[in-house]
């Protein structure tokens, strides 16, 4: 798929070699191929998607057997860092490119294996299985980290701060009902408010945890405090991601259509969250729709949310190639909201 859509817009490669921590310590350098690419295959100079922006996109690769499966994703309140973590448990720390407001590259790569209480990398996959990372506070990838684990379901937090990459965790209360799904489509997103009326609420939604009705469930927690809520499930799409916009009071979702039964789709839903609350399924703002083979699309997973200089606010969106490289892609996308 990297291949068909990459001759049919006649793209350049820029080779990267990491030489710096991307204002994160610890981790080491590796090489990543950045190839731009445009979001639709029909017109490459279309910049309008439903109610976004294109802002740029690359496809990134690199021979570093660790790099790859990454499915949650951060960014720094600039938008000129991003932190992922793929699901074999491995931290990735790098400076975003920019031309022309345009999404154009990487570079300063590292990655470093996400820690046990003990110093280790899990030996476990199970254990590793780091689905979501979201910030803490106001400080994002700079500062404390929150990330989701699916298979040994749990939350932990990773103090960046001093300990840069080599950060250990402390386990963070969830609510027992994130363990309640079918395996491997429990906890799949997460995030922490700390602005608005929501501020120091914590907010999981699951993969293919559906009530009765074949609403997604989700959970808001602060303390021993937990309300549950539903989001009415868009066609055959999946949460994979959550972020909460600037000011505290909205969330955006990335959603994923990725079955052997149908070409890849991506959906992009905005929610207040007055609505997300028991007993009243919320359907959200949709702002984009999109599948193969028109749009340059693969697993995607992971959705950070900054806003720029000029005051627009842009979603970055980041895929999961499995770990399947000669099939799948790891797409890094920017895109800004429509006023």
């Amino acid at each position: 798929m990297r291949n068909a859509g990459l001759a049919l817009l006649g793209l350049f490669a820029i080779s990267v070699q990491s030489s710096s921590a991307a204002d994160v310590s610890g981790g080491q350098a590796i090489t990543i191929d950045a190839e731009p690419v445009g979001f639709s295959r029909i017109s490459a100079s279309e910049t309008s998607f439903g109610k976004l922006s294109w802002r740029g996109g690359i496809v990134l690769a690199s021979s570093d057997p660790r790099f790859g499966g990454f499915s949650g994703l951060e960014i720094s309140p600039n938008g000129k860092r991003i932190i992922a973590v793929s699901d074999q448990g491995w931290w990735l720390a790098a400076d975003l490119n920019h031309h022309d407001e345009q999404l154009i590259g990487v570079s300063n790569a590292r990655m470093a294996p996400i820690l046990t209480k003990s110093g280790k990398r899990s030996g476990k996959k199970s254990k590793r299985d780091a689905e979501a990372l979201a910030a803490f506070d106001a400080r994002k990838t700079d500062g404390p980290l929150l990330v989701g684990f699916e298979s040994r379901e749990r939350v932990e937090l990773f103090d960046l701060t001093k300990s840069g990459l080599k950060a250990r965790p402390r386990l963070i209360r969830s609510p027992k009902a994130i363990s309640s799904g079918p395996r491997n489509g429990e906890l799949e997103s997460l995030a922490r408010i700390w602005e608005g009326p929501f501020a120091s609420w914590y907010l999981a939604v699951s993969e293919k945890n559906f009530d009765p009705a074949g609403n997604i469930r989700g959970w808001r927690w602060k303390g021993s405090q937990t309300v549950e809520f539903a989001i009415v499930r868009h066609e055959d799409y999946r949460i994979t991601d959550i972020a909460v916009l600037p000011g505290g009071r909205d969330i955006v979702t990335l959603e994923r259509s990725f079955s052997s039964g149908s070409l890849p789709g991506m959906a992009v839903r905005r929610f207040s969250l007055k609505d997300l609350k028991p007993r009243r399924p919320a359907k959200g703002l949709k702002l984009l729709e999109a599948r193969q083979p028109f749009f340059a699309i693969d697993n995607m997973e992971g959705l950070a949310v900054h806003q720029a200089k000029n005051g627009e606010i842009r979603l970055t969106m980041i895929s999961d190639d499995n770990y399947n490289r000669w099939v799948q892609s790891t797409l890094l996308f920017q895109f800004a909201i429509k006023d």
